[in-house]
């Protein structure tokens, strides 16, 4: 089948536009493509049916004030606002769910030598472990217990890179879930590739911008305007297991509001009592 791509420009208000954009793939696979940027977020999913017809859905910015997104229909446009007291993250119940979900472990692998400069690559996955951790576990301080049956394994390194060619997440057969170090562009932190069969997750890669920012593995320590990887993993582990964004004006102490709001902070490692219903909202419990 020839390769074809879809793209989608998600405007960030003052900013650059960043696209989205995805190779179109083979019958029965579709491919999303979860944008992380400095302020907002952009999705693009394309689903290619068994006789071949491709579905776009989620085109466009999730820079969303008020409601929460849902997985059905177009997001909503418009600059990041926030509410001027936003429900505590153990009061806000807001999730929305991703098309897929995991009905394996879900392995994965690191890239080592694209750890950063200046950076252990120990302490670098460990960090990318403890943010995937933070989903499968629904770690929180709201004591809601772990009841989610996802799980995940960390399979060591590898020289496989992630398949993304930033912004464009590619096809894939290899099925070899990835996470790397590489660059992107000046707004953009982090993105996800996720591709399903059926809403049977299989692959999930992503990439985390180091050409444009500097990064730690957690706010220990000095943070010298660097963002930390396991707080940024968390959220991005979020779309791997199937949960959404919600809106960052009145949701915005969630994991899975749609910005990361500023560098040193790990806020999002902890998941808030939404984040942690969309999770047993995914996996049945």
């Amino acid at each position: 089948m020839k390769r074809l791509f879809v793209s989608v420009f998600a405007v960030v208000p003052s900013m650059n536009a960043v696209a989205a954009s995805v190779a179109v793939q083979a019958p029965g696979v579709s491919v999303t493509a979860n944008v992380l940027e400095v302020n907002g977020s952009s999705e693009l999913t394309t689903e290619t049916t068994k006789d071949g017809h491709v579905f776009v859905d989620h085109c466009g910015s999730d820079v969303i004030s008020d409601q929460t997104a849902t997985s059905s229909r177009l997001r909503s446009r418009g600059p990041i606002a926030r509410a001027s007291s936003p429900p505590g993250e153990c009061v806000d119940t807001a999730y929305s769910l991703e098309g897929w979900y995991w009905t394996t472990t879900h392995s994965w692998y690191f890239k080592a030598s694209t750890t950063p400069s200046g950076l252990s690559s120990t302490n670098v996955a460990q960090a990318l472990e403890d943010g995937t951790h933070s989903i499968t576990a629904v770690r929180n301080t709201c004591g809601m217990a772990d009841n989610v049956p996802a799980t995940e394994l960390y399979l060591g390194s590898t020289e496989q890179w992630a398949n993304i060619s930033f912004p464009t997440c590619l096809s894939t057969t290899d099925k070899l879930s990835v996470t790397d170090f590489a660059g992107a562009s000046p707004t953009v932190l982090a993105a996800t590739c996720t591709w399903a069969s059926g809403g049977i997750a299989y692959e999930s890669d992503a990439r985390f911008n180091k050409t444009d920012f500097n990064w730690m593995p957690t706010a220990e320590g000095t943070c010298g305007k660097r963002w930390v990887i396991r707080a940024v993993a968390a959220h991005e582990r979020g779309h791997t297991f199937g949960v959404a964004h919600v809106g960052e004006g009145s949701h915005g102490e969630l994991t899975m509001s749609v910005a990361i709001n500023g560098f040193c902070q790990e806020q999002e490692y902890w998941l808030g009592r939404g984040d942690v219903l969309g999770v047993r909202a995914r996996y049945g419990v």
